[in-house]
């Protein structure tokens, strides 16, 4: 058998603790917390369907944090927080009507009506260009581009641009850069390249 390192569990210290140190790094004008979307709404949901994200303009020099997990890990960010008043960092909110109903976690990129449902919303879509390194081996991009065309704003990968798979399998823009305009979601992209 192999011998793996066991993982340590996250709980409320934990995740506390991962507050303290984003906040040790980034000062709150460099941060978008939810606390910064939500102003005066009493929701976050409220909040993007009334006031929306911020643009790419006043987006500048400022983090974004996204805790990917489910279950219990989110279930204990949450606590105490619902609306996630004071956290650091947005979740990954399952259901409509949830409070802390921001960003979504949708995998299936092949899913394209309920992610399309979603960015109608206004919410951020995380989706999956590849899982589990099954489409790597062969090169099979079809995960990839339904993912890259499918309006998602974040993409996860094991492959991005600076770690070509050896069968060439990679997720990235063809441009070299890791951020384009994504033309579900504007209407008139601007021809030159996005920059940060």
């Amino acid at each position: 058998p192999l011998d793996f390192t066991a993982t340590l569990p996250i709980g409320a210290t934990e995740l506390d603790a991962l507050d303290a140190e984003i906040r040790s790094v980034f000062d709150e004008e460099h941060l978008i917390t939810p606390d910064t979307i939500r102003g005066d709404h009493p929701t976050l949901a409220e909040a993007i369907a009334t006031d929306g994200w911020p643009t790419v303009g006043e987006s500048r020099g400022k983090v974004v944090f996204f805790l990917d997990n489910g279950g219990s890990v989110h279930d204990t960010y949450l606590a105490g927080s619902p609306n996630l008043q004071g956290r650091a960092a947005f979740t990954s909110a399952a259901d409509p009507g949830d409070p802390d109903r921001a960003i979504v976690k949708l995998n299936d990129p092949f899913e394209t009506s309920e992610i399309a449902d979603a960015i109608a919303e206004g919410l951020i879509v995380r989706t999956r260009a590849d899982a589990d390194l099954e489409q790597a081996p062969s090169n099979d991009v079809t995960m990839r581009e339904a993912a890259l065309t499918s309006g998602a704003q974040i993409v996860s990968t094991d492959f991005p641009a600076t770690k070509v798979a050896a069968s060439g399998y990679v997720v990235g823009f063809g441009t070299g850069l890791q951020v384009r305009c994504n033309a579900v979601v504007v209407t008139a992209c601007p021809t030159t390249p996005v920059t940060g």
